[in-house]
């Protein structure tokens, strides 16, 4: 892979079926899914300096993500950080380290989630969709392909809010399952029960 085509490659915002929603609301991409786009564009990469501080009841970590770019550039290193509740590294030791590769892999571009939450607090302006457009052709899709195209289309400081990511994923479910009833998320039952 040249240069040019693995700066393209980076540049590339993940597809939908790639970006998964926490019961919270929170979007991210899961490690399976960075290691392999690592392996795919980095062959070779690595990390070193992986260090954990303890909390009261969480675990801080970081450590170094070392990527080879083509020959000219050379070795590319990034340092990524996480944290975990101490309850979740006992029950996924792995947890902490997983995050922390996750973060570093974010700085090398929108194919790691880079841009997913940025701009969900910025103003929707001229260039934007309306969110009930959005909202309207997202019910209107009938294939995970129309669905994904669509996706594709929004610009990418409007798909990366979370409201817009959920109604997304949830009309992903609803194409999935095969039916025409709302999917309720865990987060939205909580929401919904505290709000009355």
């Amino acid at each position: 892979m040249t240069f040019d085509e693995l700066l393209k490659e980076l540049d590339k915002d993940p597809e939908l079926h790639e970006v998964k929603t926490r019961e919270d609301g929170v979007v991210y991409i899961p490690i399976e899914i960075i290691e392999d786009k690592l392996n795919r564009l980095f062959p070779g990469w690595s990390t070193k300096e992986f260090k954990q501080l303890v909390g009261n009841n969480h675990v801080v970590g970081s450590l170094e993500l070392i990527v080879p770019f083509p020959a000219f550039v050379g070795l590319v290193t990034r340092i990524g950080a996480g944290a975990v509740q101490i309850e979740s590294l006992e029950k996924e030791p792995g947890h902490l380290k997983a995050d922390c590769i996750k973060n570093a892999a974010k700085s090398l571009g929108n194919t790691f989630g880079r841009s997913l939450l940025r701009g969900q607090e910025e103003v929707i302006d001229s260039f934007e969709i309306k969110p009930e457009t959005i909202e309207e052709r997202i019910k209107g899709c009938k294939s995970q392909e129309e669905l994904s195209d669509y996706y594709r289309e929004v610009p990418t400081v409007q798909r990366n809010r979370s409201a817009i990511t959920l109604l997304f994923k949830r009309r992903e479910v609803e194409l999935k399952v095969k039916t025409d009833e709302p999917v309720v998320f865990k987060a939205e039952n909580k929401k919904r029960k505290g709000a009355k």
